[in-house]
């Protein structure tokens, strides 16, 4: 039976990554990629936006971050919310500001994407940083496919960058190099995504091999659902929490001191020097920390993150920056979850965009002093 089973599933693979899309690709086309494939797409998603901004006319402003900033609480981007907020406040200031928050994000997403702003006209990018993007586990690089968007000129520059950090090699950013010099790439990022969707359909019917062959995988799955979410149902505190010694472990860096080879700020500010360089106005934001919870499980340190703060801040300032620290700025009410994704309930998204904005324009204002 198992291996009538792996016949099988090795048969419907074949045909997924083979048949033509005129005759199976609109079924396959139906099945969304899921983890571990949620990079498909994101290459012309950013490359979109960067086309939409070089097209803005005005003033524009481009908003760097992960799901913190994408749509807190389900609501508008802080980058829409920034908008909004800065022509409130100014309203002859009629700035664009462009969202380039996607769940995932990490700091070296951050990095490839400033590797284009420059050909954009952008005057002022702003870019979120948070405990977070500190945090002692894997993968707070972020989404490392979006490495594919770099200009092959530019890949050099990673020789003083900890490209270990990312999990990306050498080879596969020559790889992105020479698909993207050859004008390979878009045919590259086809294959990719129909091998994506293969890859999802192959879960698909392995799972429905195992429930036909008496092992029911999705059955597992959902049990372990239902026992998370009765876990989240009866916490002590609301919203969701982790354990007291996950949040210390987690956040023991932060809470120790970070260095200024910690390899999230290394990319931080390689990215702001090279905005800078470029004669971009860089805003860098440390966004709301749900400090009172960190306070109560003991996860700040003795002095509640401030030397890393500290030097976090001389490192953006160092590199042509300029830093806000919103870390502080929220209380508890505002937290959907631990991590730090905010609610719309109590105007927290506002808040910071409201903070963000008037330094905005700020930077603004001392830029046209400049030209005028």
């Amino acid at each position: 039976m198992p291996l009538l089973r792996n016949v099988l599933v090795a048969i419907v693979f074949a045909l997924s990554l083979l048949a033509s899309w005129d005759r199976c690709g609109a079924l396959l086309s139906r099945v969304e990629p899921t983890e571990p494939y949620p990079d498909v797409g994101i290459i012309e998603q950013v490359s979109g936006n960067l086309s939409a901004l070089s097209r803005a006319d005005g003033p524009k402003a481009a908003l760097l971050g992960d799901s913190m900033a994408q749509n807190p609480g389900k609501g508008p981007s802080i980058a829409r919310l920034t908008e909004l907020a800065l022509h409130e406040t100014a309203p002859r200031n009629r700035a664009h500001v462009r969202s380039f928050a996607y769940s995932g994000f990490g700091m070296f997403a951050h990095w490839a994407v400033a590797q284009r702003l420059a050909e954009t006209g952008v005057d002022v990018a702003i870019i979120e940083v948070g405990a977070h993007s500190f945090r002692a586990v894997p993968g707070i690089m972020g989404r490392t496919a979006v490495a594919g968007i770099v200009p092959p000129a530019r890949i050099p520059t990673l020789i003083n960058l900890p490209l270990q950090a990312t999990g990306l090699t050498w080879d596969r950013m020559l790889l992105y190099a020479t698909l993207r010099g050859s004008g390979l790439y878009p045919g590259w990022r086809s294959v990719r995504a129909r091998q994506a969707h293969a890859a999802s359909a192959l879960d698909t019917t392995a799972q429905a091999m195992d429930g036909w062959f008496g092992h029911d995988a999705t059955a597992e799955v959902a049990a372990d659902r239902r026992s998370y979410e009765h876990r989240l149902a009866t916490a002590p505190t609301r919203p969701p929490r982790w354990r007291p010694e996950t949040a210390r472990a987690d956040y023991a860096p932060l809470a120790a001191g970070i260095g200024v080879d910690h390899p999230s700020l290394a990319f931080l500010c390689a990215a702001v020097k090279h905005l800078s360089d470029a004669g971009i106005g860089v805003l860098v934001y440390f966004t709301p920390a749900n400090v009172e919870y960190f306070t109560a499980v003991g996860a700040l340190g003795r002095d509640a993150w401030g030397g890393s703060l500290d030097t976090i801040e001389q490192a953006v300032v160092g590199a042509g920056g300029t830093f806000l620290d919103l870390h502080a700025l929220l209380g508890d009410e505002h937290f959907r979850d631990a991590i730090g994704h905010l609610t719309v309930t109590h105007g927290g998204p506002g808040r910071v965009a409201g903070e963000i904005a008037a330094q905005l324009a700020s930077m603004l204002a001392a830029r046209d002093a400049t030209r005028g």
